[in-house]
């Protein structure tokens, strides 16, 4: 899917529980952009958010449970992007290791 970000605009804090991994492409962003907001990754409640600031032609791959939002945004200018979820076969004989998944992302880039 596609998002155009327009000035007052923004996205409520949610997931894209049922995938595994949640990607966003980013074509246009303006400077003053609002960031990608990940909501209180590790500590379930009690963290705070962690922001990140995309520029253009960068791409966020991230698990499809975090939650995440963006914030309004008070550019005057459009921040354009595609999104997009990627889920795993369940019918395959040869299913991942997903607590062995999540451990590597906390050790490695949390």
């Amino acid at each position: 899917w596609g998002a155009v970000y327009r000035k007052g605009e923004y996205t409520k804090k949610h997931n894209h529980w049922g995938n595994l991994w949640s990607w966003c492409y980013y074509l246009e962003v303006p400077p003053d952009a609002p960031p990608f907001r990940f909501e209180d990754i590790i500590e379930q409640g009690e963290g705070a958010p962690f922001d990140v600031y995309p520029k253009e032609d960068d791409i966020l791959i991230f698990p499809s449970w975090v939650q995440h939002s963006v914030p309004k945004s008070e550019s005057n200018s459009e921040r354009i992007m595609v999104a997009g979820n990627i889920q795993v076969d369940q019918s395959s004989s040869t299913q991942p290791n997903l607590n062995q998944m999540m451990q590597t992302m906390v050790e490695k880039y949390i």
